[in-house]
């Protein structure tokens, strides 16, 4: 891996397991909430299925571009050339936790590195999270404790969409179809990759917009009486 050719930053981050996928999440949504945005992955999302698809159809079609894409490799093969680059700089006490690779970053890899697509679940996650968002659907990260041998500890995480039809979960990483989840899980919790903050913002935006509809009609009906 060429580190040169690659946009590097790195976090600390808490001692407690909980904490440390706390701290992962609110960066895969800001990711994927910010490359939604950027042209590299807009442009993408354009190309995975036509204006006239339906929500259903695009979420598939997310899906299984994300499946394609990329070649599941754990973090710590990932990591190993980032725990080098660190021991250099006079960083090498800090064990690297977590990976994760943009999705504006992971759709132009190859053009940056030389070679293909490479990540864990929480890049494929990402990746699709923000293509669903690039194309106007709403989407959670799914966090699950699914290791018999740390029942307490988050140990994958996936997709939910949010379509007209209803949830879909879209593990791109491990399921073998949309729909997908692993039914064997100790615990299950869903992240919204969208604020709350922002839902608020544009839930009361469009209650301005319904009020002020409203003035104008009860205005417009006065005048008439008048």
């Amino acid at each position: 891996m060429n580190l040169e050719a690659l946009n590097c930053e790195a976090r600390l981050t808490s001692d407690d397991p909980d904490q440390q996928v706390a701290d992962a999440i609110e960066l895969m949504s800001r990711y994927a909430r910010e490359d939604s945005r950027s042209e590299v992955v807009l442009d993408y999302a354009r190309r995975l299925a036509p204006p006239s698809a339906t929500p259903e159809e695009i979420a598939e079609s997310v899906f299984w571009a994300a499946k394609r894409l990329i070649r599941f490799q754990t973090d710590e093969s990932i990591a190993a050339p980032l725990s080098s680059h660190l021991a250099s700089i006079g960083a090498g006490e800090y064990p690297v936790v977590e990976v994760l690779i943009r999705p504006r970053d992971m759709l132009t890899w190859s053009e940056d590195t030389g070679s293909g697509q490479v990540g864990d679940c929480d890049d494929f996650a990402m990746l699709v999270a923000s293509l669903l968002l690039a194309r106007g659907i709403r989407a959670s990260f799914v966090t699950v404790a699914a290791d018999p041998a740390a029942p307490n500890q988050w140990s994958h995480v996936y997709v939910a969409a949010y379509l007209p039809s209803g949830r879909l979960a879209l593990d791109a990483s491990h399921g073998g179809y949309p729909g997908w989840e692993t039914g064997r899980a100790w615990r299950r919790q869903e992240w919204p990759v969208e604020s709350d903050l922002r839902g608020l913002f544009i839930a009361a935006l469009l209650g301005l917009i319904v009020w002020l509809s409203r003035r104008a009609v009860w205005a417009d009906q006065r005048r008439q009486q008048a």
